[in-house]
């Protein structure tokens, strides 16, 4: 295909783009997988971005022909990918590495986060506009194609992504959430009223009936230390559970992805 038209896409369209993005793009083995898994657990200090509490930050982990490379803005405002040597000069941060070297060690894997697509304003009521507040029905994430951004294929998108909190991080302050924690309980609590069953929600609900406590009754130094020694037991069982998740959704993004491949879809 030399190019998509220059009105919206077709689905078609946008499918044999993404093909020929995953040309050349080479399957990642189980150790690329794992290391990937581990370094995104460390990637950035989570437990100063996400909640402590469900649903969490949505995670999308998928192959990505541009992965370990560096994006560039051309004066016309194309976007360009170049490949990371040790010459680069802006080393941005702790986690880099030459693109020869991430995919020596990861593959072709990359991820992206998504947060919520609505104020709090808006807080949803139901399944489906939980669905719009995380934009579970959007085309993301999205990859570059010489025509234009191009999406997952939804049957990649669906096995790629999991809800993530910050417990997955090797440190969990409770101090750092400040005035989000309101935020943060708002979003439990709704999801909660929703879906009482949920593993998550049940999962977490002595801790977040605790944390709510210590936001609103009693703010005591005392009460504030006694949830932070309760927070530090509630990490050690939930850290290796959080890591699991996003290795078995690792997992699940590479099975689909070679399905899709291997299909005439």
């Amino acid at each position: 295909m030399s190019g998509m038209s220059t009105e919206a896409p077709s689905e078609r369209e946008l499918l044999q783009a993404y093909r020929e993005l995953m040309e050349d793009v080479a399957l990642p083995d189980d150790e690329q997988t794992r290391n990937f898994a581990e370094h995104v657990a460390g990637a950035h200090s989570w437990y100063k971005h996400l909640p402590p509490l469900p649903p969490g930050r949505r995670f999308a982990f998928y192959l990505d022909r541009d992965a370990g490379r560096e994006r560039e803005t051309l004066q016309n405002g194309r976007s360009v990918y170049i490949d990371r040597t040790a010459d680069t000069p802006f080393k941005f941060h702790y986690t880099w590495m030459t693109t020869a070297a991430y995919r020596k060690k990861f593959g072709y894997w990359n991820y992206a986060v998504g947060g919520p697509s609505a104020v709090m304003s808006t807080q949803p009521t139901t399944p489906e506009e939980w669905g719009r507040w995380y934009h579970l029905d959007a085309k993301w994430p999205l990859l570059l194609h010489r025509a234009g951004w191009v999406p997952l294929p939804r049957q990649i998108t669906v096995a790629s992504t999991c809800f993530v909190t910050n417990w997955i991080h090797d440190a969990a302050d409770l101090h750092w959430f400040g005035a989000n924690r309101p935020v943060y309980l708002a979003e439990y609590h709704a999801r909660r009223a929703i879906w009482p069953d949920d593993p998550d929600v049940v999962r977490y609900q002595p801790f977040a009936d605790r944390f709510s406590a210590a936001h609103g009754r009693d703010r005591s130094p005392e009460n504030w230390q006694a949830l932070d020694g309760e927070a530090r037991t509630f990490w050690e069982t939930e850290r290796p559970l959080m890591r699991q998740r996003i290795f078995d959704t690792m997992l699940a993004a590479r099975a689909a992805t070679e399905r899709f491949l291997a299909s005439d879809a």
